[in-house]
């Protein structure tokens, strides 16, 4: 992004990856997983791909509607099902978000694995036992994706 003063008025601007035009930074969405908080293709280039993308075929449409009825058959779709289930892992993340206000603990600013300055989340890599609640290192989304792919796949 380069900074350009106009009548007094400081103008970021930043080019699209897709068409490859530089247009100022309101002609992008917003992102805050992206380093600069904007995403890569500007408004015009991800209306383009969103309408291309929702316009498919019928044959598509009947596909994905299939899928998921199936889905919520299944019972993914269930939210109830879901804290069943992960009951451990929401208990700890209520522990977190309560010793966060609480001041017991603080968030930091950077990912301890990458070292970028992203949103962090917590990451319970001692497992979510109640003694291990608050144990927690702070990741941003890639790094805790990579993190729990090694747990799930043992995959380094």
């Amino acid at each position: 992004m380069t900074g350009n003063l106009a009548h007094g008025v400081s103008m970021c601007l930043k080019k699209c990856s897709r068409c490859k035009i530089t247009k100022p930074v309101t002609e992008f969405y917003k992102n805050k997983a992206q380093r600069d908080g904007l995403e890569g293709w500007c408004k015009d280039c991800s209306k383009i791909a969103s309408r291309k993308y929702y316009s498919k075929s019928p044959i598509r449409r009947e596909y994905e509607k299939n899928y998921l009825r199936e889905y919520r058959r299944a019972g993914y779709g269930n939210k109830a099902d879901y804290k069943t289930r992960n009951i451990e892992k929401i208990l700890a993340s209520r522990a977190v978000e309560r010793a966060l206000h609480a001041g017991v603990i603080t968030k930091q600013e950077v990912c301890s694995e990458c070292g970028i300055k992203l949103k962090v989340v917590a990451h319970h890599y001692k497992g979510y036992q109640p003694e291990n609640w608050l144990v927690v290192q702070w990741l941003c989304h890639k790094c805790h994706m990579k993190k729990h792919r090694k747990l799930t796949t043992g995959e380094d």
